[in-house]
């Protein structure tokens, strides 16, 4: 059974996993795992990812991005509560298949009157199947 794992961004990778693994940008990503319908409400991320590929994928990492905005972008504070965490979806994702997922983070994100945070949702990595 062959495995390809596909990575987001620049990673250098050593030993084994070097031969397995593709380095592709998150564009070409995109195109191979879809995340639609987020819904992020009191820092609880949900929403679906669509396998567009004819193969099965498993350990589908996600990333997910708590930008902070200041309300004054031109005087921004100094203590950015900002952060990124990563998350990996249990179980696999058949061909032309999806998934819902719900991620809680393990800290909740603080409630501050001085800016808002943005929340995005990407693929860091996934392993295609077959």
């Amino acid at each position: 059974m062959q495995r390809t794992v596909w990575l987001a961004g620049l990673v250098l990778l050593l030993g084994p996993l070097a031969r397995a693994a593709e380095v592709v940008s998150p564009a070409q990503l995109e195109e191979r795992v879809a995340i639609r319908d987020v819904v992020v409400h009191d820092g609880t991320v949900s929403g679906t990812v669509v396998n567009t590929t004819g193969r099965t994928l498993e350990h589908v990492k996600l990333v997910i991005e708590h930008q902070w905005l200041w309300r004054d972008e031109l005087h921004p504070g100094t203590d950015s509560p900002g952060r990124v965490d990563y998350y990996t979806l249990p179980g696999t994702i058949p061909p032309h298949g999806q998934v819902s997922f719900t991620y809680r983070p393990s800290e909740p994100l603080p409630e501050r009157s001085d800016g808002h945070f943005v929340t995005s949702v990407g693929v860091a990595s996934v392993e295609e199947v077959g």
